[in-house]
Parts: C-alpha cells; sequence; structure tokens
C-alpha cells in the first residue's frame, strides 16, 4: 500500500496460541489485518468472550485478509453483537461493513452489553 515502506517477514503467533488464561477486553489496531487477528483467535472467542475494540480499516483490509463483511460475519457467527463507536449505536454487519468500505471505522464487539455503560 506505501511504495516507499520494506516488506520485512516477522515470526508470528496466534492470539490462541497465546493461552491466555483470563482477558476481558481486547483492543485491535492493526491497520488492515483485522480479519486475519480474529481468525486467529476462534478459540479464545469460544471459551473467553473478551470484548474488541477494532480500528477497522476498510480500504486496506480488502488487500491484506478477509474484507469487513468476513470481519463483522465472523464476529456475529461467534456471538458477538456489534456496536458502532462512531454513531454509538448497535449496527449490522451490512450497514458497518457499507458505511466503512473506505474509511476507517471503530468497532465494539461484546456478548453482552449489559455490564459495558456506552453513553
Amino acid at each position: 500500500f506505501h511504495g516507499d515502506c520494506a516488506m520485512l517477514e516477522l515470526p508470528m503467533i496466534t492470539l490462541d496460541d497465546l493461552k491466555l488464561k483470563s482477558v476481558s477486553t481486547i483492543k485491535v489496531d492493526v491497520e488492515g489485518s483485522e480479519y486475519a487477528v480474529l481468525r486467529g483467535a476462534t478459540r479464545l472467542m469460544g471459551a473467553q468472550h473478551p470484548r474488541f475494540v477494532i480500528e477497522t480499516h476498510g480500504p486496506e483490509i480488502d488487500g491484506i485478509a478477509g474484507d469487513l463483511r468476513q470481519l463483522c460475519s465472523l464476529l456475529v457467527d461467534s456471538g458477538y453483537q456489534l456496536w458502532d463507536l462512531t454513531l454509538n449505536r448497535f449496527t449490522a454487519t451490512e450497514e458497518y461493513s457499507e458505511r466503512f468500505r473506505h474509511r476507517i471505522g471503530y468497532l465494539l464487539a461484546a456478548c453482552s452489553f449489559e455490564e459495558i455503560q456506552l453513553t
């Protein structure tokens, strides 16, 4: 995406491989690799249901892994509800993925919003 940058190969580990014992919230700010990160956290999502605060990068995600629709669907299929932090309200997969397809968005994903004060 940036012609003046050099490509580096680094070792990676998934969130599932970290074997985290207790986690309540994870912030994901990975410049377009959001879907790839969450694909590596499916066991964690199923076992511990941490909340995710995600900065989504619509233009970049398409060239790295998946797209916003797949990201939102993965969360919803894993039992999460989506909260658009920009509009400060619940959102749906199609609405969010279309709204932020060409720009940065901010998403909160949680299995339960009862303990979260959103105002």
